[in-house]
């Protein structure tokens, strides 16, 4: 019919349509697959331009090329001297807010970002992160656009961040003022997530807060306060409370913790800040966060250029020159904090590298005697007057550097567990070697210095004053680290007695109502294991007239229930009084120490009374250098140690048998048969255990027990109680 014909005719044009749009179609995509292979594959320059334009934004979507394109050209414009005006990649805010932002983002398949307390990356997690296509770090292809592999990006915005905040900035410190002001004309302090806040008429600026003694008044706790907050041996269960210079956390790591979060603003939006402000502003951004990747610190962004820790230690050398500039000085702050963190992650460089001894001489940690100062000299120079207020910010800054790697790196040394564990630095593999070696060659090197230092200090005796414990602790801390991990060729005692670091100890400890304060716990333990390291100190420390009696007179340490029970048992065995035997030492200590670590004699040396005792002896065995051992197999303290361990792994089977019922009742039927009188015996019996299994004081309680379990097999397991090495 004409109908059918009719339609036969449309289905053979709409063919003819079909194949025509598909022949249309093939050739535009041959063309472009010609053209695509012809093309040029865009320049570095064109790369890094395009990453430029896009870190002017919000959320900027670039790839690591993108970025290590720009980086490397940055570098070179900087590395060659290209003069300011004539920058093509200006440094803005914008830029800089994304860079690091980008760098403290989470690595993929991390739970949270990146801390500064040093962990360094595996091989192993950036083979994970640098996984091709399909892996856990890579996003979808955009706009065309290659696939963004987040590990490989967060490398690359930590090495855009190591040039533009370390190496730009040094450069621009080299420059002239008016130069300056040209290289950072773009950047205005101000980004896009960024408020300035009123600081008003009267409130000092940042750069003002920045000059100001660390811990004075600049949002942080100062090192000691913590400590006395939280007394080790009566309201806190770890051994790293004592830790003086340890603190709230700085404005570096909250940042390093929220990415997004900006250092404040020294000024309001309007107003133009000075090239000092600008630079004081950007080094703030620095932060170990934003350059914790291995092969950040290994290569350089150009061949001029030197690596990430060279660069570093000039930089606070620049900045500690600037004497006329205070904004300028006291942003050396930032990149010495982040060689400290990084080198208590991985190990500082050795003593020939030279590095810590410069930035060291950067801070005047020198000796005034070679300078003809006596110890006037010396007070001035600590800025201690006859009110003992204040203290001088440089001093303060390189025992704080000296003490954190002590305690970040030797910290079961000195009886801090958890310190220890927390750096991934290695563990030695012998006395004096690895990287409590390389700092205990740094610490030997100026241990002149410190005991000269201590020596003004314990002069003064400024009891009171949050400066002076904040030094002291800190001093007091470098001694112990130095006794304690001492290579057996040395000889602590003889060193810490010539130079006068052991009068300092005891003068110290003699201050008024300083032995049983709670930020002197740094002092007490340094006292004790000098002991330990050195025999040959136990008389000088015996015959300074009070010390002994600072603890024989007080409940703290001489009650069992006292706050420093653990610290009078062990004076009974390394400072015994005149004329008592090592048999009679050995029987005294074991006597204190056996209701310390008895975990039924409730309240016996505060709470965790047993884990701060178990802690300072394995400390002092450690410590022990003498011809002979602490206490002999077999002996009072032996019998002491073997109960204790009988009677703790009792506690923690006991919890862990409170927890296995717990979770055998949680999954019990109830029960369908039988008498409801022996439903309910049941019902109670299981009430009981599920009290005993959820109760948080039971299970604190055994978390304890389980932790000294294990300090106390490691005494146990040294021959003989330690020494003789």
């Amino acid at each position: 019919t004409m109908d059918e014909e009719a339609g036969k005719d449309a289905a053979i044009e709409a063919e003819k349509q079909r194949l025509q749009m598909a022949a249309v179609l093939y050739r535009a995509l041959r063309s472009a697959e010609d053209d695509l292979a012809n093309a040029r594959p865009p320049t570095r320059a064109q790369l890094a331009e395009a990453c430029h334009s896009k870190l002017q934004y919000d959320f900027p979507i670039v790839n690591a090329a993108e970025l290590n394109a720009l980086t490397e050209e940055m570098a070179g414009e900087i590395a060659e001297g290209t003069a300011p005006g004539s920058f093509t990649y200006p440094v803005t805010s914008a830029l800089i807010n994304a860079a690091v932002e980008g760098a403290c983002k989470p690595a993929p398949g991390a739970g949270s970002a990146p801390g500064i307390s040093g962990k360094s990356r595996k091989a192993d997690d950036r083979d994970r992160e640098d996984a091709g296509a399909g892996g856990a770090g890579t996003e979808p292809a955009v706009d065309g656009e290659p696939a963004v592999d987040g590990g490989a990006v967060r490398i690359a915005y930590q090495r855009l961040c190591a040039t533009t905040l370390v190496h730009f900035t040094s450069r621009v410190l080299a420059m002239p003022d008016d130069e300056a002001e040209v290289a950072l004309r773009r950047y205005d302090g101000f980004g896009t997530e960024e408020t300035a806040p009123d600081v008003g008429d009267g409130a000092p600026t940042d750069d003002e807060a920045d000059a100001q003694t660390p811990g004075e008044d600049d949002g942080r706790e100062p090192p000691g306060t913590h400590a006395a907050a939280n007394p080790p041996n009566d309201a806190a269960d770890s051994d790293s409370d004592w830790e003086p210079m340890e603190t709230d956390p700085t404005e570096d790591e909250r940042r390093a913790d929220d990415p997004a979060r900006s250092a404040p603003l020294p000024r309001h939006h309007g107003a133009k800040l000075s090239v000092d402000a600008k630079l004081s502003h950007m080094l703030r951004r620095l932060s170990r966060a934003c350059v914790d990747g291995d092969d950040v610190w290994r290569v350089s962004p150009h061949p001029a250029l030197p690596q990430l820790a060279p660069a570093l230690v000039s930089l606070t050398e620049t900045l500690a020159r600037c004497e006329g500039r205070p904004a300028r000085r006291a942003a050396r702050v930032a990149p010495l904090r982040v060689l400290r963190e990084t080198w208590a992650a991985i190990g500082p460089p050795p003593r020939s590298d030279g590095s810590i001894g410069r930035l060291l001489t950067a801070l005047g940690f020198e000796s005034s005697r070679h300078g003809g100062g006596g110890i006037g000299a010396v007070m001035e120079r600590l800025g201690l007057d006859e009110d003992a207020r204040g203290g001088d910010e440089d001093v303060g800054l390189a025992l704080e550097f000296l003490a954190y790697l002590c305690v970040r790196l030797g910290g079961e040394a000195l009886g801090d567990f958890a310190s220890a564990a927390s750096s991934s630095a290695g563990k030695p593999t012998g006395f004096g070697v690895g990287a409590a070696g390389h700092v205990w060659g740094h610490v030997d090197a100026h241990i002149g210095v410190v005991a000269e230092k201590f020596d003004a200090l314990a002069h003064v005796k400024a009891t009171g004053d949050n400066s002076w414990q904040q030094k002291v602790g800190m001093c007091s801390l470098i001694v112990a680290f130095h006794a304690a991990k001492a290579p057996g060729n040395a000889n602590p005692g003889d060193v810490l007695t010539k130079t006068g670091a052991l009068r300092a100890l005891c003068a110290a400890f003699t201050a008024p109502d300083n032995a049983a304060a709670p930020h002197s716990e740094a002092l007490r333990r340094a006292v004790l294991l000098v002991a330990a390291a050195a025999p040959e100190t136990v008389d000088f420390i015996a015959a300074v007239p009070g010390l002994r009696s600072e603890v024989e007179s007080r409940d703290e340490f001489r009650s069992p229930g006292g706050s420093l029970a653990a610290h009078g048992a062990l004076w009974e065995l390394l400072l015994p009084a005149r004329g008592t035997s090592r048999e009679e030492a050995e029987r005294s200590c074991a006597a204190r120490l056996a209701p310390l670590l008895d975990p039924r004699v409730p309240g016996a040396g505060g709470r965790g009374g047993s884990s701060t005792a178990l802690g300072l002896l394995r400390a002092a065995q450690t410590a022990a250098r003498g011809a002979t051992p602490l206490w002999r197999r077999g002996g009072a303290i032996d019998g002491v140690l073997r109960d204790a361990l009988t009677h703790l792994a009792a506690t923690v089977s006991a919890g862990a048998r409170a927890r296995r019922g717990l979770s055998v009742v949680g999954s019990r039927p109830r029960k369908t048969t039988g008498s409801d009188d022996e439903g309910d015996d049941e019902s109670r019996r299981d009430g009981d255990d599920s009290a005993a299994a959820s109760d948080p004081e039971m299970e604190k309680s055994r978390e304890m027990a389980s932790a000294a379990l294990r300090v106390l097999k490691e005494i146990l397991g040294a021959a003989d109680g330690g020494g003789g090495r």
